[in-house]
């Protein structure tokens, strides 16, 4: 479940989608984008295949965006289903974390090795965990926690910043999860 809480936070943070466990941003006041809202073209639905991380366990996650407001604002929520099992069939653990996003005027330019490019910056205020099945043995952000994260959108693939925070408050790198618009 630590690793739902991570990539949620993560993912989150791709719209800030959810950054690691409530860190990274939560001290600055966050500054609206200048332009009309970069959510409207990225609402939808988001969706990795079957990741298999050993041969008993495998996930699929999912990121939606929706109810777009104001010219900053949208609505986001991420799914870890997570299977006992490497043909992601046996359901063991269904969570899903929301919150509220806020696009920020800045963005971060990941090169070196692996995913390059330029990622957008939002800022994601956690505010509900749903457990449909399975149970949570890690700590979680308090409701209310904030984090920045980023993200790329090439077509319909989205990349999402993970690993180690750096002095700017977001991670240092795109996930090798890649997220595709259904």
């Amino acid at each position: 479940m630590k690793k739902l809480t991570n990539y949620a936070v993560v993912s989150a943070a791709v719209l800030t989608m959810l950054v690691a466990c409530g860190g990274g941003g939560g001290d600055s006041t966050p500054t609206a984008a200048p332009t009309a809202n970069p959510f409207t073209a990225l609402a939808g639905i988001y969706k990795t295949g079957c990741i298999v991380n050993t041969s008993t366990k495998s996930r699929i996650d999912t990121l939606t965006i929706e109810a777009v407001t104001g010219s900053d604002k949208a609505a986001v929520r991420v799914q870890e289903i997570e299977y006992s099992d490497a043909t992601c069939t046996n359901v063991s653990l269904d969570a899903t974390a929301s919150g509220d996003a806020v696009a920020l005027a800045s963005t971060k330019t990941i090169a070196g090795s692996g995913k390059t490019g330029v990622a957008s910056v939002a800022e994601f205020t956690y505010t509900a965990l749903k457990l449909s099945k399975g149970s949570i043995t890690a700590s979680l952000p308090a409701f209310g926690t904030k984090g920045k994260g980023g993200y790329l959108i090439e077509g319909n693939k989205m990349y999402i910043l993970t690993g180690g925070l750096e002095a700017d408050g977001l991670p240092k790198s795109f996930s090798t999860t890649t997220l595709t618009k259904q």
